[in-house]
């Protein structure tokens, strides 16, 4: 008998921790799922107007992501905890890196809060060379870079 209360107490403990960690800590796959499905006219960084560029207030960071791949490009897609966000363990950078079809790279990290669902524009770069946020917008908003 006491084995088997001292195993539903274990088990009973690593549920409990194991949700959480859950809370606490996003996983890297939920963090991904919430920004491409973000609408980039809620993205901070990228002005207030982002997606009336397109015409489209409608389009998401995954659909800009997809503009900007174009037929034959493809976008390989990350989430990691920048170093800089260490005492805020809901807050992780969602990484996307894009081979266009004209040949060029581009990377755009986002930040993501779990608690807030707050998304914000981190870094765009062109060819591993930072760009402006005006590039960033008209990038993401028109699929050309």
């Amino acid at each position: 008998m006491k084995n088997v209360v001292a195993v539903l107490t274990a088990l009973t403990l690593a549920i409990i921790v194991g949700a959480y960690i859950n809370l606490i800590i996003p996983s890297s796959g939920s963090s991904i799922a919430a920004v491409k499905k973000t609408p980039l006219s809620t993205v901070t960084n990228l002005g207030l107007f982002s997606d009336s560029l397109s015409g489209d207030t409608n389009v998401t960071i995954d659909t800009a992501v997809a503009r900007i791949a174009g037929v034959t490009g493809s976008a390989e897609w990350k989430s990691f905890k920048p170093t800089e966000y260490k005492s805020a363990p809901h807050v992780s950078c969602v990484e996307v890196v894009v081979k266009t079809t004209a040949n060029k790279t581009v990377m755009i990290q986002f930040m993501y809060n779990k608690n807030t669902s707050y998304v914000e524009l981190g870094a765009f770069h062109i060819n591993d060379k930072p760009q402006t946020g005006l590039i960033a917008r008209m990038a993401l908003t028109t699929g050309q870079i």
